[in-house]
């Protein structure tokens, strides 16, 4: 497994892909406030 990453500042969406019952691709999104 790999530690996703942690947002400094503001909030996002994390997706986590499975195939076969295991976790195969991951997205992170950030959002921010200007």
């Amino acid at each position: 497994m790999v530690k996703a990453p942690a947002l400094e500042k503001g909030y996002g969406d994390l997706m986590i892909n499975w195939q076969g019952g295991k976790p195969c691709h991951g997205k992170v999104e950030h959002t921010f406030k200007l």
